[in-house]
């Protein structure tokens, strides 16, 4: 009920000619994040947050941290979409933080196309 949500972004992201967009959703608690990419007649729907932990379980081989929680200690930044000649890469960080609020950590990922996670 208290979300704010919409179209974050729109531009053709993986070069085919077609709009793709990222749509952001959240409240003062969590939120989500997605790609809808353009695949012929339709849109794939990548989901940020997932794809991240992804990336995190392959790194680290344990749980993926909650960072769609507003609360947790582990917080998603800094996120860009390149398209290059090999395609979209989805670079990332996860910063870690202490109970204050001091950073305790930095974690940055480089995540291909072909890990995108729906």
């Amino acid at each position: 009920m208290l979300w704010n949500y919409g179209i974050a972004n729109e531009g053709d992201f993986n070069g085919d000619g077609v709009p793709d967009y990222a749509w952001y959703g959240g409240d003062d608690t969590s939120f989500e994040m997605y790609l809808f990419l353009s695949t012929g007649s339709q849109y794939e729907r990548i989901d940020i947050v997932k794809t991240v932990q992804f990336a995190w379980q392959q790194r680290f081989h344990t749980s993926a941290r909650d960072l769609g929680e507003l609360d947790s200690r582990y917080s998603l930044d800094n996120i860009v979409l390149q398209r290059s000649e090999a395609g979209l890469v989805l670079f990332a960080e996860v910063i870690q933080s202490e109970v204050n609020g001091t950073i305790k950590g930095t974690y940055q990922f480089r995540i291909t196309r072909a890990d995108f996670r729906p």
